[in-house]
Order: structure tokens, then C-alpha cells, then sequence
């Protein structure tokens, strides 16, 4: 029984690039889990969602180094596996061609500190 429920519940990973030059830190914050670790290039990491999600289910990802990039991303889990690329320069992988499931993912609410796409914070002017 506990096998089929692992099997039934949504999986989502996350692929590091492995041209990237350094370590991405992260942090998944599934409602009330969070679970903190790190990926090298070509790493990957997951998380599963609930087998039966509330309306107020969140799960979020977020992303950082020590060069300044930091990224948040808000995950809608979708049965089997929901994926993200995340590319070398630590951006989420949007191209045409990429396995990125754009479709199950917006920007982490009211985040100031963390860009959705993994871009730089621009300097305070």
C-alpha cells in the first residue's frame, strides 16, 4: 500500500546544468516541510507534492549562489513528475526546445528578495 502511494503522489525535480561553474544552494518550502541542501553542475534534486492537494497547497523552490543569483519559483505539482531545468548561468531553462514544464509554475508571491526566472537583483540605485 505505501508503495502505490509513493507512485501515485506527484514528484517534481529539479536538473542543474551541468556546464554551470559552481553550486546552486535551495530550499523547498512544501506547506509545512522544508528541506534545504545544495546541487553541483549536472545535480538534481526533487520533491514530492500530496497525493491529494488542497486549495491552499504551496510548494516553492528557491535557488541561490554566491555570485547573486536567486530564484523562486511557486509549483503546481502535476501527476507523474512536474520538471525544471536550470541552466548554467542558474536562469530557468525557457527554451522552446527545453523540458522546463512551464505550465506548472508562477512566480513565488510577494518575494521581494528572490527573482522568478533566477535573474540578478539589480543594484539600489
Amino acid at each position: 500500500m505505501l508503495a502505490l502511494w509513493d507512485f501515485a503522489t506527484p514528484y517534481v525535480s529539479v536538473y542543474y546544468s551541468d556546464k554551470a561553474d559552481g553550486e546552486l544552494s535551495y530550499t523547498w518550502i512544501t506547506d509545512n516541510r522544508i528541506k534545504r541542501g545544495g546541487i553541483g553542475p549536472g545535480g538534481a534534486t526533487g520533491d514530492s507534492g500530496h497525493l491529494f492537494q488542497k486549495k491552499d497547497f504551496f510548494m516553492y523552490f528557491q535557488w541561490w549562489d554566491n555570485a547573486g543569483i536567486r530564484g523562486c519559483v511557486n509549483i503546481d505539482p502535476q501527476w507523474p513528475e512536474t520538471t525544471i531545468f536550470i541552466d548554467a548561468n542558474g536562469r530557468m531553462d525557457l527554451n522552446a526546445k527545453g523540458a522546463t514544464d512551464v505550465k506548472r509554475f508562477s512566480p513565488c508571491p510577494d518575494d521581494e528578495e528572490f527573482d522568478f526566472l533566477g535573474m540578478p537583483k539589480p543594484a539600489a540605485l
